[in-house]
């Protein structure tokens, strides 16, 4: 049996008897619990650490047998239960429609980083790679937060788990656990930085969240704490599965839908030839017009398992949807027909998917002209995003969300809707940055045969003229999964972002005048926008189920 010790704070009046382990207790302080942490992660032989407030029920021996034996999950705590829900709330200041920020229903199992460090269970490794809640903060409950973040960002598994606390407490219910000023600023500063921090102030001013002075008080009282946290690179050491010796390797539908572009579909359909695990079927749902299609085409690939459709009315969601309700594999994998693939593509999203006991293997789309990926598309972690491009789903999970929703059948953003469908349902999606495409971004077809896409961000941050406001279909979005507050903020974010330009103070003072000498131009967009959104909003969603 796994060895796992208890710690439990205060002590309880009367001690619980524990088969797994070493009981232990502490004060009902952080620093107290720190400490603890410390010494228990350098000296002790278990395996995992169960930490909960004395006056909790402990979980049931099942309970516990039940989250160890699922490997690859570093941490489970019962968060949701004991009020971290929309906690802290300046995350909505600073990332309002992060999908990670959008609690899923507390009677279910999701990966989240909102951990309550009064009910965890924790890997020994897991405190090991890394470290231990930050003594900085004046709460608890902000200590396990900014831990929670911290660690699922760098590449930690954290999931909620209903089955650690069956219930609310009484307690937690008649007084909901609040986050002190002073927290949400070091939690804010740690995580995002100065830029960050300043910006939420702001924005907590504005809407009445926090008055001025307290909030000027708050900030030189504490501006040495709390400084930006520097991130690690977690490596994929976790990836042990074989492929190639697997008994039984699993089918791959790879699934692709094109429109318009038969020179760069040659291009991925001759690399699907040469994987190293070949692929069960490869299915293509051409929307070109009847007057280009051309049947000859696909005649060069009879050495593939291909299977050839043919749409009259185009559509991505219409022609994934199709492509989905014919899949004969247990997994698909999505690509787009601009894509450019390694010869171990397949072979990596199976490694991926079986290792890690994950539903989605989530790869990287390397974008021309989009300059370098940002830092946190560089380690394994839970994964944010949903790449159509570069994506391989467990075709079961769907039997939850449904399919596309066809609302975006012409517009974009229809991959991120399903993301968060999977991930509100409880679905394990995991980022490995070792899974790599090419993606051309052709300038014909695609979506940009209904002039979706025409403006990219890369092309909004190289010229002073181009602005990247957010689309019908990406306002749809946040306005289906987020609070009427949550979407404001990414409202205002995106009006300023239309000002952004990478350069030198040249190229920002000229995009501030262009943005300035625009602005009754943009804002007459917006509010254009935000009307074509609502129009939707009472359209749809029309989602497919997978039968």
């Amino acid at each position: 049996m796994i060895k796992v010790d208890l710690l439990q704070f205060p002590a309880p009046s009367s001690q619980s008897e524990w088969k797994w382990g070493d009981s232990f207790t502490c004060q009902n302080s952080l620093v107290s619990l720190v400490d603890f942490l410390k010494t228990w992660k350098e000296h002790s032989a278990a395996e995992a650490l169960l930490v909960a407030e004395a006056s909790l029920p402990l979980p049931s021996d099942e309970v516990l047998s039940s989250l160890l034996a699922n490997l690859p999950i570093d941490l489970w705590h019962a968060g949701m239960r004991l009020g971290m829900a929309g906690k802290p709330e300046w995350m909505d200041f600073v990332r309002p429609t992060w999908m990670l920020n959008r609690d899923a229903d507390p009677d279910i199992e999701f990966s989240s980083w909102r951990v309550s460090l009064r009910m965890a269970l924790v890997r020994r490794e897991f405190l090991c790679r890394y470290g231990v809640p930050s003594e900085t903060f004046e709460s608890l409950d902000a200590a396990g937060l900014d831990w929670g973040y911290r660690s699922m960002v760098q590449g930690g598994f954290l999931r909620y788990s209903p089955q650690l606390l069956k219930e609310m407490p009484t307690q937690y219910l008649l007084t909901p656990p609040q986050i002190p000023l002073k927290d949400q600023i070091r939690f804010i500063r740690r995580n995002f930085g100065k830029k960050w921090l300043y910006w939420a102030c702001i924005r907590a001013w504005l809407t009445k969240k926090a008055g001025l002075f307290h909030l000027l008080k708050v900030l030189l009282e504490n501006h040495e704490q709390g400084k930006l946290v520097e991130r690690v690179i977690a490596s994929s050491s976790r990836l042990s599965f074989n492929a190639q010796t697997s008994e039984k390797i699993p089918r791959v539908s790879v699934l692709i839908p094109t429109l318009q572009r038969y020179p760069y579909l040659k291009t991925v359909l001759q690399q699907l030839k040469t994987q190293t695990v070949p692929p069960y079927e490869v299915i293509v749902v051409d929307q070109t017009p009847k007057e280009e299609r051309s049947t000859a085409f696909y005649q060069e690939f009879q050495d593939l398992p291909l299977r050839l459709f043919f749409l009259d009315e185009p559509g991505q969601c219409l022609s994934r949807n199709f492509g989905l309700l014919h899949a004969r594999g247990e997994y698909v994998l999505f690509l787009d027909d601009d894509d450019e693939i390694p010869q171990d593509l397949v072979e990596k999203h199976l490694r991926t998917l079986l290792a890690l006991k994950c539903d989605a293997s989530c790869g990287i789309a390397h974008e021309i002209g989009a300059g370098q990926l940002h830092e946190s598309f560089l380690r394994l972690r839970v994964s944010d995003v949903f790449p159509t491009n570069n994506t391989c789903l467990c075709v079961s999970s769907l039997s939850c969300t449904g399919l596309f929703d066809n609302a975006y059948n012409k517009g974009q953003n229809e991959d991120h809707d399903l993301g968060m469908r999977l991930y509100l349902s409880g679905a394990f999606m995991v980022l490995n940055p070792e899974i790599q495409v090419l993606h051309h971004h052709a300038p014909r077809g695609g979506l940009r045969a209904h002039g979706a896409r025409v403006v990219t961000y890369a092309l909004s941050r190289r010229s002073i003229w181009v602005r990247k406001l957010p689309s019908v279909s990406e306002i749809y979005l946040v306005k289906r999964y987020f609070r009427l507050h949550q979407v404001q903020e990414f409202l205002w974010m995106s009006f300023l972002g239309s000002f952004s330009v990478h350069g030198g103070w040249l190229q920002k003072i000229a995009k501030m005048i262009a943005g300035l000498l625009l602005l009754p131009v943009t804002v007459l967009e917006f509010r254009r926008r935000i009307r074509s959104a609502n129009r939707l909003l009472a359209q749809f969603p029309q989602i497919p189920e997978l039968r």
